[in-house]
């Protein structure tokens, strides 16, 4: 089974046939084993035993130690191949066209907004053109209008449940009654209505994801760049992109010895409809040994002179008509919204352009190499518990850190980056997968100093 790939320590051999024994001194050993499910069970002093049957086809990594075992589906990078799984860039233009007629947007002053619970479900109903609608709030949606209301978050998720509906109700109707103000409401009207956000009449609808992808998708092609990773969830559109013609090699430490880790010039492209955050791009590194994407953050950014990026808020035309209009009505219709800002649009270019110059990237590099250079404490625990801290990771993103320092090393601060954006390729959502390879880039930022016990 080729089990032995790599290891520390004398006297260590294994057996592939068998029942697998494995003998490990008390030093560090490093095994990376290719096999199926496996229960290890101590036979003795420094020795582990297979008791479990071999199904064949799966990768696994096994960390020993007499002191500790570790071991974890999947978590060596060179068994792994995939940057942060998405869908393919043709179903993102296919969803985007299909929800492109299905969207409406709506201005009302808030008085004539109700908040209704039909099937235990928080929906919002208003009358427009003598036509009454309602729509299902999604969960985001009504977070905004807590947050509008101001409605604690921990009490808004409890008056959310059930038997507490009409709680919620009472809240947030006499909030809505007692204003004089419009809000935006922004429906999709697919197998059902949905009201996906709830945000101030001033926010701009003439930048949404079609117009981005009509914009962007075609430049990337034209810069013969490669679409990695893209997403469209309820909250933001991602777009990943590659370009394979600028690269650099930097000198990394994997476990004991040098070698020659390639990195790519990349692009990350994101908009949001529903009043998250503006549209913005950054530009990323992309690393071909993980295929792991560094996002180049505001911190990092602020390390490196002439650093580029976009972040374009989306408050702009008052829609409201003033308040000579005191009814409710329909905001401009889809084939006005789309009429593109040009100087906007020529931002975005000149940003896109910006992001993937040879200059940024290796600016960017250089931090890299730097960090890779910098070497770290031997402790992975006080490591990732200072790392989990700063970065705010949850606890379960802790653990994968921790399970991934010790399967590919935590040698320097370029290793700790690395374990920060490797984790993100296992998240379940793609929001803190992208958050995740963000924080990777302030990683570079940290000073070693942090991780001394006081």
């Amino acid at each position: 089974h080729n089990s032995l790939a790599r290891h520390r320590g004398p006297r260590t051999t294994t057996t592939c046939a068998g029942s697998s024994f494995v003998r490990a001194a008390w030093t560090l050993t490093r095994l990376k084993v290719r096999c199926g499910v496996w229960r290890w069970q101590p036979l003795g002093k420094g020795t582990w035993r297979n008791v479990a049957g071999v199904q064949q086809g799966s990768s696994y990594s096994l960390t020993i130690d007499t002191r500790l075992l570790r071991y974890g589906r999947a978590a060596s990078c060179r068994e792994k191949k995939i940057m942060i799984a998405g869908i393919t860039l043709e179903h993102l233009s296919e969803t985007i066209l299909q929800q492109r007629p299905l969207k409406r947007d709506f201005v009302a002053p808030t008085r004539q907004l109700t908040l209704v619970t039909p099937n235990q479900t928080p929906s919002l109903a208003f009358n427009v053109d003598n036509r009454d609608h309602l729509a299902e709030l999604t969960p985001l949606a009504l977070r905004r209008i807590g947050a509008w209301a101001g409605i604690p978050v921990k009490y808004l998720d409890l008056i959310s449940q059930g038997e507490h509906l009409d709680l919620l109700s009472t809240n947030v109707n006499h909030w809505l009654q007692h204003s004089e103000k419009k809000r935006l409401v922004r429906m999709l009207q697919t197998d059902k209505t949905t009201a996906r956000a709830f945000l101030s009449e001033r926010f701009c609808l003439t930048r949404d994801h079609y117009d981005l992808a009509l914009h962007v998708i075609p430049r990337l092609r034209q810069a013969g760049m490669e679409v990695k990773s893209c997403q469209l969830t309820d909250k933001r559109l991602y777009i990943q992109a590659v370009d394979s013609r600028l690269m650099r090699r930097i000198q990394a430490r994997v476990h004991d010895r040098v070698v020659d880790d390639t990195l790519y010039a990349g692009v990350v492209i994101s908009n949001c409809e529903v009043g998250l955050g503006p549209t913005a791009i950054d530009p990323m590194v992309y690393r071909l040994l993980c295929t792991n994407g560094m996002i180049a953050g505001k911190s990092l950014r602020n390390y490196i002179v002439g650093a580029s990026n976009i972040h374009r808020n989306h408050l702009g035309y008052n829609l409201s008509g003033g308040m000579d209009n005191p009814d409710a009505f329909e905001v401009f219709k889809r084939d006005t919204i789309s009429a593109t800002d040009e100087a906007f649009w020529l931002q975005v270019r000149d940003v896109l352009d910006a992001a993937l110059s040879e200059a940024q990237f290796h600016a960017i590099v250089d931090r890299m190499q730097s960090a890779a250079d910098t070497q770290l404490p031997i402790e992975p625990a006080r490591i990732v518990e200072v790392t989990a801290q700063r970065l705010d990771l949850s606890s379960d993103e802790a653990e994968r850190l921790m399970r991934q320092l010790f399967t590919d090393g935590a040698g320097s601060l370029y290793d700790l980056m690395n374990g920060v954006t490797r984790i993100a390729q296992d998240s379940e959502n793609y929001d803190r997968a992208i958050e995740l390879e963000r924080l990777g880039s302030d990683v570079l930022t940290f000073d070693p100093s942090i991780f001394a016990k006081n």
